[in-house]
């Protein structure tokens, strides 16, 4: 099970219970998170949504039977029927933030912002012991970035074409002997010169690479960066 099932499942059924669900949120704490917030959510909606028919709103008709009659609107809705639209709106609001979308690079929000976000998105793929990604589908990524995979490279255990600020890059992850790291490739985006990031649990240095482009290498820290970066820019064929 990846991310993405774990992630669909909880969302369609937030009291879903099985050997699967339960080993892959042993593994991911993003995962754990998500079912905390989704089943509190659900508990609250439920609690809320039992609203009891007020006696008032009932009476016999000629026949002897009870019948439910409606009541002159109020101008203030009950507290209960309040916490229900806004559970219904938080529930609504944790499915649709989960969503893929990059932001682009504002004056407030940055490229540094922007790739962190998209690392987060993903942030399962950085797992260490994830097998390799297929040779074909490398090729396919870098392809369009203008670079190709070395022989030698570390091993990828992680490979997508991504968009950020309109132009496509492309996100991998390799597996280091400190740590999986993030390496983005972006053949459209130019930085003056190296750019920390340090931000959400991550660290990582942004570089300028050719005449227009940038790779960004990220980590969960400054050790697992340094211990790569020579070799994410010989396996990428770039150089500073």
């Amino acid at each position: 099970m990846n991310y993405e099932e774990f992630e669909k499942t909880i969302l369609a059924d937030p009291s879903a219970e099985s050997e699967a669900l339960d080993a892959f949120e042993a593994t991911s704490p993003e995962a754990r998170e998500l079912r905390r917030k989704v089943r509190l959510l659900d508990q609250q909606l439920a609690s809320a949504m039992a609203v009891p028919v007020p006696p008032s709103v009932v009476h016999a008709d000629p026949t002897g039977q009870s019948n439910v009659v409606g009541l002159k609107q109020s101008r203030r809705r009950a507290p209960a029927v309040w916490f229900a639209t806004a559970a219904c709106l938080a529930l609504v609001a944790l499915v649709f933030t989960r969503q893929p979308e990059v932001a682009p690079a504002t004056e407030t929000v940055t490229l540094a912002d922007t790739l962190v976000e998209l690392i987060v998105h993903d942030i399962h793929e950085m797992e260490p012991g994830r097998p390799a990604v297929d040779r074909s589908k490398l090729t396919a990524v870098l392809g369009p970035a203008g670079s190709e995979m070395d022989d030698g490279a570390p091993l990828v255990s992680f490979a997508k074409t991504c968009p950020v600020n309109g132009n496509q890059v492309a996100h991998l992850v390799m597996q280091g002997e400190n740590g999986p790291v993030t390496v983005i490739v972006m053949p459209d985006e130019r930085v003056d010169g190296p750019v920390s990031i340090m931000r959400d649990g991550l660290e990582g240095v942004i570089l300028p690479v050719g005449d227009s482009g940038s790779i960004a290498i990220i980590g969960r820290d400054s050790a697992s960066v340094e211990a790569i970066q020579d070799q994410a820019l010989e396996a990428v064929g770039l150089s500073i």
